[in-house]
């Protein structure tokens, strides 16, 4: 496999948004969490993935204006975590669902299909739960979480040009194909975006719009949002 620096540089971008947003939305937010999220790191990352042909743009707007609010309100990390526990936290008909099942079936409930699909997605990929069976796998932040991971691998596979490092594929790929482990990560990565991951966080986001009162993470759903079509669109091109 041969990579140029700007491709290497774009792998691990990806990996580092997917990163980014699993810490945002599965830890209460304090002054380090908002450190990591309105950092230079954050914009240089926005700034290799727009080179790389991805539109981040919402990324960026989002982290200049909360760091725009944190100068100007010196409650604002105390405004983040109310409106963490307000919408992630405490049920109630204002709460934010971040489980694939509650939209994806008509019943409104977690262990749905979409969980046991992702169950399977984490043991094929060896990242399956102490936990399995007592947790609703499907939760938005764990497969945030399970794309820097895979994201991770790819960046690995195309350093070291090694077969073992992206992972066994959780899709159907033809047997003797002469495929290496990168094109094979790629494509696990493209279908579980495509099936699961861009599947629904249109109705997270409009979910935000309706009950977060602070609008923080409201700009930050857009963005994660903005960010998965992007990379569908980039791993679509990669696997063609």
């Amino acid at each position: 496999m041969g990579f140029s620096e700007c491709d290497a540089e774009l792998l691990v971008a990806r990996f580092y948004a997917y990163k980014l947003f699993h810490v945002v939305l599965s830890a209460e937010p304090t002054d380090e969490v908002m450190d990591a999220l309105l950092s230079d790191d954050a914009l240089d990352a926005a700034v290799v993935l727009t080179e790389g042909g991805y539109d981040v743009s919402l990324l960026v707007a989002a982290v200049e204006e909360l760091r725009a609010r944190r100068a100007a309100e010196p409650d604002f990390v105390a405004a983040a975590h109310k409106a963490f526990n307000q919408l992630f936290l405490v049920p109630g008909d204002k709460s934010v669902k971040l489980y694939e099942s509650v939209y994806a079936g008509q019943m409104n409930t977690i262990f749905g299909e979409t969980t046991i699909d992702m169950r399977r997605y984490l043991r094929e990929a060896g990242l399956a739960s102490d936990a399995e069976g007592n947790f609703p796998e499907d939760y938005l932040p764990l497969m945030l979480d399970f794309m820097a991971a895979l994201a991770q691998r790819s960046w690995e596979a195309a350093q070291a040009g090694d077969d073992a490092c992206a992972g066994e594929p959780a899709v159907d790929t033809p047997a003797g194909t002469g495929d290496d482990a990168f094109a094979a990560g790629l494509r696990v990565q493209k279908a579980f975006a495509d099936e699961h991951l861009g599947a629904w966080l249109g109705s997270v986001v409009a979910s935000l719009d309706a009950h977060d009162a602070s609008r923080i993470y409201f700009a930050l759903g857009q963005a994660m949002e903005q960010f998965v079509e992007s990379d569908k669109r980039w791993l679509s091109a990669a696997c063609a």
